[in-house]
């Protein structure tokens, strides 16, 4: 957080909608990788110098290993220092990353359904908005 003139985004979908929709955007740049990758990790350091993201945000394949990958390469070898996690409780998967989640992350982890309902709606599925304040740690 700082120079608004040097903000950059990054952003990765295995499909190659968003690098179309995105392509020329002063700010965001958007790849068509899947951001487990190595070439996403490469991405990252290339377009931020280092490997070091301030925030990440993490709408994955909604599953407990790909979600556990994307969030361990954006703590650990990323440094996020806040890590936003869509559909924590969407599934079976995603309720089992959560609670490990919390359970490492204890009051710094948070459903931010639980504290504003009105972010997301309930329904059947009732998705979760995870939010964890790693303070740079794996």
């Amino acid at each position: 957080i700082g120079d608004v003139e040097r903000a950059k985004i990054v952003t990765f979908d295995v499909t190659p909608d968003g690098a179309e929709l995105l392509a020329g955007h002063p700010i965001i740049r958007a790849y068509n990788l899947d951001a487990n990758s190595e070439l996403a990790y490469e991405a990252c350091v290339q377009e931020f110098g280092e490997p070091k993201v301030d925030i990440a945000y993490i709408d994955a394949a909604h599953d407990f290993w790909p979600t556990l990958s994307n969030f361990l390469i954006c703590t650990g070898a990323l440094g996020a220092e806040l890590v936003v996690l869509d559909d924590i409780t969407l599934n079976d998967g995603m309720r089992k990353l959560w609670d490990l989640i919390c359970l490492r992350y204890g009051a710094d982890a948070i459903d931010a359904t639980e504290v504003h309902p009105e972010i997301r709606p309930r329904s059947e599925t009732a998705p979760g908005f995870g939010l964890v304040r790693t303070r740079g740690r794996p």
